[in-house]
């Protein structure tokens, strides 16, 4: 009898044991996953012609101080904030508006003496210093020739070196060159049929980034004007608008989206400097929610604060936003899945808040089970289809670029999947009497191990 029960002891442990399985690692399948990055700070949010209100925001700068400068577009003005959000003052005094004109307040840049200057959609620089409401100096841009079409002025950049300007002429295709003091140098042209609208330059490289709104990509061209080439066409969700360069001088573009909800993006996105692939995107689905974006066009450097300033222009303000946001991991949470909508499941952890970045450790159980680098928004999970029925303690343990660490757990239960009846369960009807298959199942393994323990009853005491 002693070996008897041994034998039926290993029975019900081969029977009634179901081994856990390890899991593989699945990486999200997007490289530029965009993700919706909380802002420092909000300015506006409100339609109207009020104090801190906007009406279609465009253009942002901002300066060295920290101030902020933001093109209130149709409101024919401009808002200077404080670095903590305070309400300065406005800058006033461009063309108004009648029913031949349709004036926009557009690009925003500093010369090197500190004079703020302002380019209009109707062709003309305004020259403010610092603190003043109203210009000291308007400058009428060269009238368009007799075979262009009506003059569209747009983005404003600025060579700080020597205080050239360049003006995007959407309507011609042309970026016009000038002096300081609006005179004209040269232009030339950046394709037909292109639309230039926001540039930066880089005083690195020698050239110019433009953003070619009808091609749905960035041009860079050399300060002469010679074509180099272009890139982004393929991570554009509509057109690009606003550039600007961070401190390393990667670019920083607003990939604008659509005006309203669809699959599409509207979000900011940062390539490389070198190879121009995308290294990070925050925003999101179109929305009015903090971090995302409805329309959103000029975008700005903070290099006192370590910000990037967008102009949300659908939603009537301005957006603010750590570059060096501490890392953060978001969970999916715990789930309770049936074994066969495992591949289906969304469980996972999404690495957030370090745009660049760092390495990660995934846990099963408290078991390592992959390490590797993360980019910023990508989604890490187990592979599920390689997991039994069980409870699984998941864990992800990372490190961004600026030595910050986080870590993140969640419970992933996997359940049998559930089985239908394929015979009359006999109910009230009194029809047959037949138990479905998932009752029966439960006693096919005690009718097996019980099969056992006879037969080998039978065979020991023969």
């Amino acid at each position: 009898m002693k070996k008897l029960f041994t034998i039926s002891f290993i029975a019900v442990l081969i029977l009634g044991s179901l081994p856990q399985s390890t899991a593989q690692l699945k990486l999200s399948a997007d490289p530029l996953y965009t993700y919706v990055l909380p802002p420092d700070l909000v300015l506006g949010g409100t339609k109207g012609s009020d104090q801190g209100q906007f009406n279609e925001p465009d253009s942002v700068y901002v300066d060295a101080d920290g101030t902020i400068y933001a093109g209130d577009t149709t409101n024919l003005r401009v808002q200077v904030f404080a670095k903590n959000g305070t309400f300065l003052y406005a800058m006033t005094g461009f063309t108004g508006t009648d029913v031949d004109i349709n004036n926009e307040v557009q690009g925003i840049v500093e010369l090197s003496n500190g004079t703020i200057v302002v380019v209009e959609k109707t062709g003309n620089l305004l020259y403010f210093n610092k603190g003043d409401t109203s210009p000291y100096a308007k400058t009428a841009l060269p009238a368009p020739q007799t075979d262009e079409k009506k003059r569209d002025t747009q983005g404003l950049a600025i060579d700080p070196r020597n205080d050239t300007l360049f003006v995007s002429d959407q309507p011609n295709n042309k970026i016009l060159v000038l002096d300081a003091n609006g005179k004209y140098l040269r232009e030339f042209s950046t394709g037909d049929f292109t639309t230039p609208e926001n540039m930066v330059v880089d005083t690195d490289k020698e050239i110019i980034y433009v953003s070619l709104e009808a091609k749905g990509s960035i041009g860079y061209f050399g300060l002469n004007g010679t074509f180099l080439g272009s890139f982004g066409s393929d991570y554009s969700q509509f057109n690009f608008e606003g550039l600007a360069l961070d401190p390393t001088h990667n670019i920083i573009a607003v990939d604008e989206g659509p005006d309203e909800g669809t699959s599409k993006l509207s979000r900011i996105i940062i390539f490389d400097k070198d190879d121009f692939s995308p290294i990070a995107a925050f925003g999101g689905p179109p929305g009015s929610g903090e971090g995302q974006f409805l329309s959103p066009d000029g975008v700005a450097y903070d290099q006192l604060t370590d910000r990037v300033v967008v102009a949300d222009q659908g939603n009537y303000r301005i957006q603010l936003f750590d570059y060096n946001h501490s890392l953060y991991i978001d969970s999916t949470g715990d789930i309770t899945v049936s074994k066969d909508n495992l591949a289906d499941s969304k469980f996972g952890f999404y690495m957030a808040g370090a745009l660049f970045g760092g390495t990660y450790r995934l846990l099963q159980d408290e078991t390592e089970i992959a390490k590797g680098e993360f980019s910023y928004g990508q989604l890490i999970q187990p592979d599920f289809t390689t997991l039994d029925v069980g409870t699984y303690n998941f864990t992800v343990a990372a490190n961004d670029t600026n030595g910050n660490s986080a870590t993140a757990s969640a419970i992933l239960t996997v359940t049998e999947a559930p089985t239908s009846p394929t015979l009359p369960t006999g109910g009230e009807d009194g029809g047959g009497g037949f138990l479905s298959i998932g009752i029966i199942a439960p006693f096919t393994s005690l009718l097996l191990l019980s099969s056992i323990i006879i037969l080998f009853k039978r065979r020991t005491t023969k």
